[in-house]
Formats: C-alpha cells, structure tokens, sequence
C-alpha cells in the first residue's frame, strides 16, 4: 500500500488547493494552456490562468464544504470534515462571505436534496476511473457525462473494484521524531499504521498515516495537537495496481478529466493511471 501511496504523493501535490507551506486538498484537473510568444502575451495569459485558477478553487471548496454541511450539518465543531475544508477556505482567502453561506440553513433550492455520490468509468487504455459528484439526481449526472464518453474511448462499467478506500494524512516528518514515536503517536490519534515516506516532488521525507475513510479528519485532528506540520489530510480511493497508457491514450485522458471537471457537479476524478513524478 505505501508504494501506491507514494507514488500518489506527487499527483495530489500538483493538485494542491492551497500554497504549499499549508495544508493542501485535492483540485480538479487544471489543463496548461500556451502563454504566446512575446513577453506581454506571457503576463497576460499567467494573470489570466491564475485568475481563472483562483476562481475554480473557490468553486470546487464551495462544493466541497456544501457536501460536508449535507452530511454532516453546518457545525464544524462536531463536523470535522467542514471544520477542514474551513481551514482550507482561509489558507487560500477565500472570503468570509463565501463561507458563510454556505453554512446558512436555507441553502440554494436546487441543492436542498443534493448528496455526494459517485460514477464509475472504465477510461481510455483500460483504466478506472472514479468520479464523485454532489447532485440530488445521480441519474441526470450520469446521463451528461455519458454523452462525451465515447468519442474518448471511456464508457461507464464498474471502476471501484480496482481502488481501496482509505484516508491518508501526510505530515512534514521531523527530523527530531523518529518511527517509534510517530507509531505511538499514530495508535493514539487511532491512525492504522505510519511509514516514512519520500516526497519526490519536494525532495523531502513525509510521514503518511493510514486510517480508516471515516477517520481521517479525526486523526487529522489529533496529530495536528501532537504538533505535526499536516500537508495533506483527505479520502482516497487509492489504486489496488497501477496501469501505464500510451501516449495517445493518455491524451484521450487528459481531455475526458478535463471534461469531466468543467461539470459543475463534478467534486473530484480520480484514476488508477501510473502519473510521471
């Protein structure tokens, strides 16, 4: 499990919500785009994808935290999910507003009902795909997503057979702190194991607790009073095996998670494709 883990870690770092001294969450897939050919072509074009960037994370943890008010109520103190997705909102600036309503009970009509769920996908190549979405009709979703799926060599066929469920939460790992008192700080947090891992992208050692998916937040919680760093706390479906495209398959990807995270209703894609470091 901790190969899979770790080869995960560089994946969910590009797809940070927040900058990375602060913890992250995972984003939707966000295409590069070409910034032209001279130098004010660049800046334009890098304003306008950070602008663009800025607003889609709003976006995304404004559904994030609408799904966690509709399963767990508007109260972070009891819902720790909320109470993480929160601190998210205020390590990007998200405005205080913004928050706000999403907590406020007479929330948007047409999201009274709505629900977090999940469509399954079989992607180019023979990958798994999974894609959770908040919606009060699962059947009206999966009817929109299947009209692009063909013409990308995707279909809808069982895909979470192929992950594991799991939460993870990824801490800076000191170097005072060795495996022995991460462990037992890992058993009384209620964390199922810890290792040492490398985080290639930063060139650095992380620990990576394991817990249950209804835990993680809660072993967030405890290890962040333990006063680890935490870089990372989220639900996984974490890849059983990892499968390799060829390059026009993985471009048929790239084009169907794009697809798939203009949707509105789309919170997060995730897939068993081995990804480059």
């Amino acid at each position: 499990m901790w190969e899979r883990v770790a080869r995960l870690l560089p994946e969910l770092r590009r797809a940070l919500l927040v900058p990375r001294s602060r913890a992250p969450h995972v984003l939707p897939y966000l295409p590069s785009r070409n910034a032209g050919h001279n130098k004010w072509s660049n800046i334009k074009h890098t304003k306008g994808a950070k602008d663009t960037a800025r607003a889609t994370k709003f976006q995304h943890l404004t559904k994030l935290m609408r799904a966690a008010v509709a399963e767990g109520g508007a109260d972070p103190q009891s819902n720790l999910r909320l109470e993480n997705l929160m601190e998210q909102a205020r390590a990007i600036n998200m405005p205080n507003a913004t928050v706000q309503n999403v907590l406020k009970a007479n929330r948007d009509p047409s999201e009274k009902n709505a629900r977090p769920g999940v469509v399954e996908l079989a992607g180019p190549g023979g990958c798994c795909v999974v894609v959770e979405v908040f919606t009060d009709n699962i059947r009206s979703v999966t009817n929109e997503i299947t009209q692009f799926l063909r013409k990308l060599h995707a279909r809808l066929a069982p895909a979470r057979h192929a992950f594991s469920q799991q939460g993870v939460v990824v801490t800076a790992a000191d170097a005072n702190l060795d495996l022995d008192q991460a462990t037992e700080h890992a058993i009384e947090a209620g964390a199922e194991d810890v290792e040492r891992q490398e985080d290639v992208e930063r060139q650095e050692d992380v620990l990576v607790f394991s817990t249950s998916w209804d835990d993680v937040y809660r072993v967030k919680k405890a290890l962040t009073q333990h006063g680890y760093e935490v870089r990372l706390a989220e639900t996984v479906y974490l890849p059983q095996s990892m499968v390799t495209l060829t390059e026009d398959d993985a471009v048929l990807l790239d084009r169907l998670l794009e697809r798939l995270n203009e949707l509105s209703f789309v919170m997060k894609v995730t897939s068993n494709v081995e990804t480059e470091a």
